[in-house]
């Protein structure tokens, strides 16, 4: 087996499976459990080695979207000595902010950028945990365009490519990346 099917496989054992949660039908992915020092690190390596055209290039920005795209952003932009830009949920960042409304997969939400965090000319690159219907991807890449910033490139964990998420990423042309599928 090659290498990087080893550590697919190594990432998926840490991720756990919770089937009708948060609501019936849903099968929630849940990356707790991946989060020890072994699968945090193996995570984080992998997501990092799939970015590092992006992080060598450009120098980007890590934009990561709340709430566990915090854990895997923060890592990467720390090793890469890059900034961190933090996309919170409605009423959670102080000062000026733009936000976004959308709908989940189970409900609603409005996610807020503080309005100088990004830059005319930055470049981004959005980590998350998971990717499924793709509206937190969207809506992030939505404000850093609305702020004058480029999107790099998208990167997750877990891909639910089943829900269309990673497709409506790549049709807008930004490339993205994943650890793990589930199909």
């Amino acid at each position: 087996m090659e290498l990087g099917k080893r550590k697919h496989m190594k990432i998926k054992d840490y991720i756990k499976s919770y089937k009708d949660f948060p609501i019936s039908g849903v099968d929630f992915k849940d990356i707790s459990s991946l989060c020890n020092s072994n699968g945090l690190k193996l995570a984080c390596d992998e997501i990092e080695q799939q970015l590092v055209f992006h992080i060598c290039n450009s120098k980007p920005k890590i934009l990561a979207l709340d709430a566990r795209g915090f854990i895997f952003g923060s890592i990467i932009a720390d090793r890469n000595n890059l900034n961190l830009v933090l996309c919170r949920k409605k009423g959670k960042l102080p000062g000026e902010t733009i936000e976004k409304s959308l709908e989940l997969e189970y409900n609603k939400t409005t996610l807020e950028l503080q309005k100088d965090s990004i830059k005319t000319n930055d470049k981004v690159i959005i980590v998350d945990d998971l990717i499924a219907t793709g509206g937190t991807a969207i809506a992030a890449i939505e404000m850093v365009k609305e702020l004058g910033g480029s999107v790099s490139a998208v990167a997750c964990i877990i891909d639910l490519p089943y829900l269309g998420g990673s497709n409506k990423i790549k049709e807008l042309n930004i490339p993205f990346y994943s650890s793990v599928k589930y199909d």
